[in-house]
């Protein structure tokens, strides 16, 4: 009987501490903790806003073949709009709505195409504490790896410039370079956001879509309950961007196309923003020369 009841103790026991498996939401509300991370693409966005959806601050129709978005920023330069309609979404305000590695959100934005197939979705993060920012880039970076910006500069990150010194019989000398790989530790450009003078950006491009984050310094403003004073308070503010891959290699290879036929590197408007999908910011990749009549000669197919 001891033996029997000692089994029907472990048993319990285990049960207890086993970690309940996580499911995702099929509808988002207050403490859903919608996983961002796990994005499949495939969601039913009709039934995973139904109760959270802000009509004041969706379109239903699509905007992108409208000049609405067009601001003042954008007049001075060259932009195209994606010639494909498209719906945004954006949830009310709720908390933890949703979360990307342990970094709560309220709010979450939806695009999708004419027939509601999701193609991106972003949302972001208040963080106070560097500590759990920190926690979150080990995070990013034990799950996708080199960012997009480390692999293109791993030739010079990893590589070491060595030259060797030989003497021939006739007591020449000739030097010879070479270049040894050295361990480097990638990982620790994730965190230099804080010596960043403008806003820190780092981009994954996936098998099935891009990920891009952007982290930004702020202050707030709160009551300090001891003296009942107000303090501010400096934070970082996280945004989170995945976008599928077939949508962004659409909107890549119309901005070379548009781009080419006017020799001009050109924005597109979108309701989020990509750096990798702003030419005219990234204008000295593809540069390649003036001629002779001083017109400057691209290349948008780098």
């Amino acid at each position: 009987m001891k033996y029997f009841c000692s089994i029907l103790l472990f048993i319990i026991f285990s049960c207890n501490n086993k970690e309940e498996k996580f499911t995702q939401p099929k509808i988002l509300e207050k403490n859903s903790e919608f996983d961002l991370v796990k994005l499949t693409f495939n969601e039913d966005i009709k039934t995973l806003i139904s109760k959270s959806v802000d009509s004041a601050r969706s379109d239903f129709k699509g905007d992108n073949d409208s000049k609405k978005a067009k601001s003042s920023f954008y007049d001075k330069e060259k932009i195209m709009f994606l010639n494909k309609k498209r719906h945004h979404f954006e949830t009310l305000e709720k908390d933890s709505i949703s979360h990307f590695f342990g970094l709560h959100t309220s709010v979450i934005k939806f695009e999708t195409d004419s027939i509601y197939s999701l193609k991106a979705c972003w949302s972001s993060a208040k963080v106070f504490d560097k500590s759990k920012l920190d926690s979150a880039l080990h995070e990013m970076y034990i799950t996708y790896g080199k960012t997009n910006w480390m692999k293109n500069y791993q030739s010079e990150l990893g590589l070491q410039e060595v030259v060797y010194a030989h003497t021939d019989e006739d007591g020449k000398v000739t030097h010879e370079i070479k270049h040894k790989e050295f361990d480097i530790d990638y990982e620790a450009y994730l965190y230099e956001y804080d010596i960043s003078s403008s806003e820190y950006y780092q981009q994954w491009n996936l098998d099935d879509r891009i990920v891009q984050i952007n982290i930004s310094k702020g202050t707030e403003s709160i009551i300090e309950l001891t003296s009942g004073k107000y303090v501010r308070k400096p934070y970082y503010k996280v945004e989170f961007l995945s976008v599928l891959m077939s949508e962004f290699d659409l909107m890549k290879n119309l901005l070379i196309q548009e781009s080419t036929k006017n020799n001009y590197p050109m924005r597109i408007v979108k309701s989020y923003y990509i750096r990798e999908l702003d030419f005219y910011l990234n204008f000295n990749k593809y540069y390649i020369s003036e001629n002779a009549d001083g017109v400057k000669i691209y290349d948008f197919n780098k």
